[in-house]
């Protein structure tokens, strides 16, 4: 297993279906070992959510969206939230990722609850989004705050088995 550099990255991207697509700023996201993800969507969760075993459907927590104030930031106090990131991954059945948060976004006092993108995840990412600061922190929509790091695997995997097979359905309680 290696670690892809950005000129394998690039490389990836220009192949049909790219790696990463719909970025905010490929320059300034592009990073030697990685890519950088950015603000899309910011929610706030309603309601508990349930997780089952086995192959029974999950239901989701209900979840509004928060909406930017004048100077297009996020004003999030203290508490837990779900970002969903702008850009769309497409890993080939050779190629994981893992997600880690931005040194920055810790030093303000928050971070990123995040888990493992497994081969052939295609779609928008969301993690869990912690803010710990007592005074909050505001966020801009397009803010870099999940850098992911890119691996090949020694050969092809089966592929993500979850891409549109089971969805979780909302809990309305």
């Amino acid at each position: 297993m290696s670690v892809l550099c950005d000129k394998d990255i690039t490389e990836l991207c220009k192949k049909n279906p790219p790696l990463i697509d719909k970025y905010y700023d490929w320059e300034w996201q592009l990073q030697p070992a990685g890519f950088d993800l950015s603000v899309n969507r910011i929610f706030i969760l309603d309601s508990p959510g349930t997780i089952y075993n086995g192959r029974k459907t999950n239901l989701l927590p209900k979840r509004h969206e928060l909406t930017c104030n004048d100077e297009g930031l996020f004003e999030l106090a203290k508490g837990h939230y779900v970002v969903q990131f702008c850009e769309e991954l497409c890993l080939p059945n050779n190629v994981m990722a893992l997600g880690k948060p931005r040194s920055t976004l810790l030093r303000y006092g928050g971070t990123l609850a995040t888990g493992i993108w497994d081969p052939g995840f295609h779609g928008f990412s969301q993690c869990g989004l912690i803010i710990y600061n007592e005074k909050g922190i505001n966020i801009s929509k397009g803010a870099s705050l999940l850098h992911m790091t890119f691996l090949l695997l020694s050969g092809e995997s089966s592929g993500f088995q979850y891409n549109n097979i089971h969805k979780a359905v909302v809990n309305d309680k």
